[in-house]
């Protein structure tokens, strides 16, 4: 296991590439389907400070396996309990003297509602 004290299991559905939108923005077309679930941790993290939203505000770190990099922004995290989160960031974190630690670092907001908002 290449997350160290994981606390669920994740995978990784995929955006599909659209088109653009009327402003030249690329567009998703949807998701694909969950990969693997792997080991990895998922940590709520505090209030932001002053952002007061109809929805919560609060960012969320994930720790993924290296096996499911590559991850991007709009990418959705999903758990074995049905969880999901919106990618906001990812980075891969690798460790030059032992690569057994390597993982994928993502900040994401839980996604509530299946829709494509936070």
């Amino acid at each position: 296991m290449a997350v160290l004290l994981s606390n669920c299991r994740l995978g990784v559905r995929r955006a599909e590439p659209g088109g653009r939108d009327a402003h030249g923005a690329p567009t998703s077309r949807g998701w694909g389907a969950v990969g693997e679930l792997l080991p990895g941790y998922a940590d709520e993290g505090p209030d932001a400070a002053g952002e007061v939203d109809e929805v919560d505000s609060r960012p969320w770190t994930l720790g993924l396996d290296p096996a499911l990099w590559p991850v991007a922004r709009g990418d959705v995290v999903v758990d074995g309990a049905g969880r999901e989160w919106l990618v906001l960031t990812a980075d891969l974190e690798t460790n030059s003297a032992c690569h057994a630690i390597d993982w994928v670092r993502v900040t994401a907001h839980s996604r509530a509602g299946g829709g494509t908002r936070p």
